[in-house]
C-alpha cells in the first residue's frame, strides 16, 4: 500500500496495466483503494479460449472504470522481427528482453502527453506462487514432516517414489548443478542423467543449427562463467529461483525506462520494491500455496481490497496462440533472408540447418524459443553494426 501510495504522491498522472490477471488486478484495486486519479490500458487476448479479456472486463465493471484497448500482445509484437531500430533509435547494453510486449509499450508510450508513471505487475508470479524448485524447499521447512510431504510430491507429481526421494535428497551445489546441466546441454558428458524439476536451474537447450565453431567457444565461456561466480543468491533453492527471475524483470524494467525515457514515461513494477520482496521472501515457503486459491501469500496481503474471485479463477490466460501465428509468419519471411543475417556471417549459425529446422511442420516450444532469442540477437546486432557505421 505504501509503495503505491509513494507513486500517487510523486505523480499527477497514472497510468497501469489492465491484463486480467491477478497482479495487474490487485495493483489496479489498490489504487481504486487510495482514491488515485488513473488511466488502464488492456491488450486484447488472441484467443477465444483466453478468459483475461473477460476478467478485464468484470474488474473495470466493478470499480466503476474505464480502460483503452489496444491491440494483442501476439500480433503487435516485435519478438521475430530483425531488422528494426528499437523504440527512439536508442542502443541498449544487450538484446531486448521484451520485444514480444514492444508493441503495447509503444502504444502506451505514444498515448502519453504527459510526464507520467505506468505501473506493471511484474514480479508478482515469482514472489506469490511456488517457483519449480518448491517441493525440494518445503521439506527443508518442514523436516518432521518431510517424508510424508516426499510421498506426497511423488503421487501428484507421478515420479517414481525412489526417484523422487532421491531428487529431494539432492544437495547438489549450485555450481555444480549448472555446470552438469552445462555438460549434458552441449552434450559433453558420457551419462545423460533424468533432468530433475527440483534443481537449481532447468535444462539448457543447445539449438542445432550453431556451427561447431559457436559451440566450443560457447561452451568454454560458460565454464568459465561458473567458475568466476561465487555461489547461488540464496542457500535455498526456491529463493535463488525467486530472486534469480526479480532480476531479470528489473532489468526488463530497466530496459523499459531506457528505451522510452524521450516519451517523459517512466515505468515502474511495485512488487519489484525492495522492500516488497524482503517481506515475501521472509514469508514460509509452504504459504505460497493453497489448494483454494493462487497466490494465497498476496491476497491475504490486500484482503478486504482485491476480491477473492479474482484468485479464485483457476484457469490462467494462455498466449500461445498468438506466438506461434508469429513464428509461422516469421519463418516464411525470414526464408530467404536468414542466409544475409550478420550472425550467418560471423560463422556462428549454420543457415542450412536452421532453415532444415524451419521447414519442420510441427513448430515446437524450444525452437521458437530459439528462433527468438536468435531474432533478439540478430537485431542488436545490426543496430550495434548501424551505430558504428554513423
Amino acid at each position: 500500500m505504501n509503495v503505491i501510495n509513494h507513486y500517487i504522491i510523486e505523480n499527477s498522472q497514472l497510468t497501469a496495466d489492465l491484463s486480467g490477471g491477478v497482479d495487474s488486478a490487485t495493483i489496479v484495486y489498490l489504487l481504486k483503494s487510495l482514491n488515485a486519479n488513473f488511466k488502464l490500458y488492456h491488450s486484447m487476448s488472441d484467443s477465444k479460449v483466453n478468459s483475461d479479456s473477460k476478467w478485464a472486463q468484470l474488474i473495470a465493471n466493478d470499480i466503476n472504470h474505464s480502460f483503452t484497448t489496444l491491440n494483442s500482445v501476439g500480433s503487435s509484437g516485435k519478438r521475430f522481427e530483425a531488422n528494426l531500430d528499437y523504440p527512439n533509435g536508442v542502443l541498449t547494453d544487450y538484446p531486448l528482453l521484451w520485444a514480444d510486449s514492444e508493441g503495447y509499450a509503444s502504444s502506451i508510450a505514444e498515448s502519453n502527453l504527459n510526464p507520467s508513471i505506468h505501473l506493471m505487475g511484474l514480479g508478482g508470479d515469482e514472489l506469490f506462487s511456488p517457483m519449480p524448485a518448491y517441493a525440494w524447499s518445503r521439506i527443508r521447512e518442514k523436516k518432521m514432516r518431510s517424508f510424508s510431504l516426499g510421498l506426497r510430491y511423488c503421487l501428484l507429481s507421478r515420479t517414481p517414489i525412489i526417484t523422487g526421494m532421491i531428487e529431494l535428497m539432492n544437495k547438489t551445489s549450485f555450481k555444480n548443478a549448472v555446470k552438469l546441466e552445462v555438460n549434458l546441454g552441449f552434450d559433453n558428458q558420457a551419462s545423460r542423467k533424468k533432468r530433475s524439476n527440483l534443481n537449481w536451474c532447468g535444462p539448457i537447450r543447445i539449438p542445432t543449427w550453431l556451427t561447431e565453431t559457436c559451440q566450443n567457444s560457447t561452451y568454454e565461456l560458460a565454464l568459465e562463467t561458473i567458475d568466476a561466480i561465487s555461489d547461488s543468491l540464496d542457500l535455498d533453492r526456491s529463493r535463488h529461483q525467486t530472486l534469480e527471475s526479480i532480476i531479470f524483470q528489473r532489468r526488463v524494467v530497466n530496459q523499459l525506462n531506457k528505451a522510452y525515457e524521450k516519451d517523459k514515461i517512466t515505468w515502474e513494477a511495485p512488487f519489484l520494491d525492495f522492500k516488497i520482496v524482503d517481506s515475501a521472501l521472509s514469508i514460509p515457503i509452504s504459504y505460497r500455496q493453497d489448494q483454494d486459491m493462487t497466490k494465497a501469500t498476496l491476497y491475504y496481503a490486500t484482503k478486504g481490497i482485491t476480491p477473492r474471485d479474482i484468485f479464485t479463477r483457476g484457469f490462467k490466460g494462455d498466449y500461445s496462440e498468438g506466438m506461434y501465428e508469429s513464428y509461422k509468419k516469421a519463418t516464411k519471411y525470414n526464408y530467404n533472408q536468414i542466409r544475409d543475417f550478420k550472425l550467418v556471417d560471423l560463422g556462428l549459425v549454420d543457415p542450412d540447418k536452421l532453415l532444415f529446422e524451419q521447414s519442420m511442420p510441427t513448430a515446437l516450444d524450444d525452437r521458437i524459443e530459439s528462433f527468438d532469442r536468435l531474432s533478439a540477437v540478430e537485431r542488436w546486432l545490426r543496430i550495434v553494426m548501424r551505430h558504428q557505421s554513423k
